[in-house]
């Protein structure tokens, strides 16, 4: 193969990668994403092996595209790397959870729900309360606590976890 082949080749090559590149670039905003952060993390023991845990968190839509939950979905890392799903309350049940356990302190931000919204470019502060069947004990001494929100169309399975 002669220099000016491998040299033509080689440009060529450039060229496209370069355009794949810009168009990657141009179409970053239209990709549906959530970006987030859990805030603040609150137990309460309601049996021997279980635990209610009230994550409040932040979240945000950077794309340009609007983001409509479908569902959500939580899980617990132990502090020996075992991952336990978390059962979700209901919103009617959450009220209830801080109705009668005052300990666990006010409800700061409203229940992220199905069919919620999140616009393009917009930060909402949510929470969600959940049911963990793990002593207390284990919980406070967890890892990670992830929760995954699910678009409609269940392309997008963006987590916000605990860091």
């Amino acid at each position: 193969m002669s220099r000016q082949t491998l040299l033509a080749g080689l440009a060529g090559l450039l060229v496209v990668a370069s355009g794949i590149g810009l168009l990657l670039l141009g179409t970053r905003k239209s990709h549906l994403r959530l970006e987030g952060k859990i805030l603040k993390v609150r137990t309460y023991p309601l049996e021997d092996r279980a635990t209610a845990v009230v994550a409040d968190f932040r979240v945000h839509n950077p794309s340009e595209v609007l983001f409509v939950v479908r569902d959500l979905e939580a899980e617990l890392e132990t502090a020996d790397g075992k991952r336990i799903e978390a059962g979700i309350f209901a919103e009617i049940d959450a009220e209830r959870l801080f109705r009668y356990y005052p300990l666990i302190g006010q409800k700061y931000n409203p229940t992220l729900l199905a069919r919620d919204r999140i616009k393009p470019g917009e930060t909402l502060d949510r929470m969600v309360a959940l049911r963990v069947d793990l002593p207390e004990s284990e919980v406070q001494a967890r890892r990670n606590l992830r929760i995954r929100i699910i678009d409609v169309d269940r392309i997008a399975r963006p987590v916000i976890a605990e860091r």
